[in-house]
Formats: structure tokens, C-alpha cells, sequence
């Protein structure tokens, strides 16, 4: 199992990996960021919200391998 998250970082959808060799990517569009790791077998295993607005900030996302 590999997991990783997605977060908004200075304006971008930052996906961290556990891998510290594997380098971040980044999306500008939240909904093209998730729906990219989804085709890549990314699931989503957790949601985390700001505690201000109560909206959702970061992933934490998990995939099979195989």
C-alpha cells in the first residue's frame, strides 16, 4: 500500500508522497488533481478541514500496489 496526500499549498494542489525521492506534483485545479489520481489508482482515505471555514484542505489518499 502506498499513501500520500493532497493539500493547497501557495495557490497549487500539492500531492506529497511518502517516497522522499519522488517529487511533488502540483495542479492549479482541485477537481483535475483528484480526478488524475483517481486514473492512477489513488483513493481517497481521509478528508481534513481548515478550522475556520470547515472546508476541506488536504487528502490523504492511498493506493494498491501491485
Amino acid at each position: 500500500m502506498q499513501y500520500a496526500w493532497l493539500e493547497r499549498d501557495k495557490g497549487f494542489w500539492c500531492l506529497f508522497s511518502e517516497k522522499l525521492k519522488e517529487k511533488k506534483r502540483k495542479w492549479e485545479d482541485e477537481d483535475l488533481a483528484l480526478k488524475e489520481l483517481q486514473e492512477e489508482g489513488w483513493r481517497i482515505a481521509a478528508l481534513y478541514l481548515t478550522e475556520h471555514r470547515q472546508r476541506f484542505r488536504a487528502y490523504g489518499l492511498n493506493r494498491s500496489i501491485h
